[in-house]
């Protein structure tokens, strides 16, 4: 009997802990939301849910030039974005997007402070089908994406690693 209640009483204190601590590991600052646990910074403002490019601009495409990206792609997109005061984002890679469709640990704790979202977003990750294909991550179907570089009706949700002292 003795045993039994020990047991339970730090059951219940690693669950509180646990609860505690993921609280503290994502904030919401303006139109970013900042993930301590993996030090990114995620975009999250309106232009998540209404902006919308190829990968690969579709001149490129047809001459079968994959890996250039010059033009308005996603990846310029990010390149080029001001947010919060910073200019250093860049396109998710698939391992980190994984985690708005919780494929990767506490996903849903990140989810819940997402106020912007849209059905496909792309990743910096070439799919394993070819250069013409990139892969994403479909939030309805909580499911892998895989896109060919000209498809213009993926979204891009910019993230960027945050420094020492943003903490």
């Amino acid at each position: 009997m003795t045993r039994k209640i020990i047991f339970l009483s730090l059951v219940c204190l690693s669950t509180i802990s646990y609860s505690d601590n993921t609280n503290k590991l994502i904030e919401r600052k303006a139109d970013v939301i900042y993930d301590y646990k993996n030090k990114l910074a995620w975009q999250d403002n309106s232009d998540v849910s209404e902006n919308n490019r190829a990968y690969v601009i579709e001149e490129n495409y047809k001459k079968n030039k994959f890996l250039n990206y010059e033009g308005k792609t996603a990846i310029n997109y990010c390149k080029d974005l001001r947010l919060n005061g910073k200019d250093d984002w860049r396109l998710p890679t698939y391992k980190e997007l994984s985690v708005l469709i919780g494929k990767k640990g506490y996903g849903k704790d990140l989810v819940s402070n997402i106020k912007y979202t849209a059905d496909i977003f792309w990743s910096s990750t070439i799919s394993s089908f070819g250069d013409n294909v990139q892969m994403g991550i479909d939030t309805v179907n909580k499911a892998t994406s895989h896109s060919l570089k000209d498809f213009k009706f993926v979204n891009i949700r910019c993230i960027r690693n945050i420094l020492k002292g943003e903490e």
